[in-house]
């Protein structure tokens, strides 16, 4: 009579024998019958099988992940000389009352940054120059406003080597005939939502005159994206990408107010200009005379 079929075993048993069969090969087990010589026998394993096992699967887990830190930030009082209020998501004009003879005018841009990467140190801060493709954000950008004249930025290599404040930048876009200074920042917020805030000045006095601020959060790419990713334009979900969308299209609107709100200077006859006497007529047909 046929014995009946052993139990099918189970996924810890098969582990085992796998893991003191290879220590007997090795020679690691200890000495005693080979594993498995009679049927039905649960194979014994030693305590260092036991830990190999546990290693071999410690090894299959998921790397542990490293806990977000956020970089140093750049607050409103690195941005300006002057106390200014907080706004959030929008832009704010602090003076209501029209200006004179503001625009048009050049306008200076400087990104302020601090020097160190360590959220727990205190560093300076600098106005770096890089990225190089950074400035063609606003090269560009005003183009359709005519009362700004042109777009330059103000770095570090303008500072003549000095710890970069916001007093010492618009002192440098005065000295390079700017009418309007931005100095603006671009802060980590969270793993995935990234800040810009900036501050306009008036080049010549050096009061803030408005104050931005945009925020963007990471957007979740399509499904396909792996597959796809030639088609799919990264800009468009990226937290700090979005960021800089939403601050540039509060810059341009803001601009617009603030050279709607301005009355432009009349510009004064020079002295000399009216003459003391009567203009001669002018003859037509032009008549020539010959010495």
């Amino acid at each position: 009579m046929r014995p009946p079929p052993s139990p099918a075993r189970s996924t810890e048993d098969i582990m085992t024998r796998s893991i003191v069969r290879f220590l007997n090969v090795a020679g690691l087990a200890r000495r005693g019958p080979a594993v498995g010589a009679a049927r039905g026998r649960r194979a014994s394993a030693p305590a260092g099988a036991w830990l190999i096992a546990l290693a071999l699967s410690g090894c299959a887990s998921a790397p542990r992940e490293t806990p977000w830190v956020a970089p140093p930030r750049v607050s409103w009082e690195d941005l300006t000389p002057s106390p200014v209020p907080v706004v959030r998501d929008g832009y704010r004009i602090l003076d209501e009352a029209p200006s004179r003879g503001r625009f048009p005018c050049a306008m200076s841009v400087s990104r302020m940054a601090s020097e160190v990467l360590d959220a727990d140190q205190d560093g300076p801060l600098v106005v770096p120059a890089t990225p190089h493709n950074e400035f063609l954000i606003w090269n560009n950008l005003f183009d359709n406003l005519p009362a700004v004249s042109e777009a330059f930025p103000v770095v570090e290599r303008n500072l003549g080597e000095r710890p970069a404040d916001a007093a010492l930048v618009l002192s440098a876009a005065r000295a390079f005939h700017a009418g309007v200074s931005m100095i603006y920042a671009v802060n980590a917020v969270a793993q995935d939502r990234y800040e810009m805030l900036g501050v306009l000045h008036d080049a010549n006095t050096g009061q803030p005159i408005a104050v931005l601020h945009a925020e963007g959060e990471r957007a979740p790419r399509p499904e396909d994206y792996e597959t796809t990713y030639n088609n799919v334009d990264a800009w468009d979900y990226e937290a700090r990408a979005l960021a800089r969308r939403k601050f540039k299209k509060l810059a341009v609107a803001c601009l617009r107010d603030l050279i709607a709100n301005d009355v432009p200077q009349k510009t004064q006859v020079p002295e000399g200009w009216v003459p003391d006497r009567p203009l001669a007529p002018v003859h037509w047909p032009p008549r020539y005379f010959h010495p």
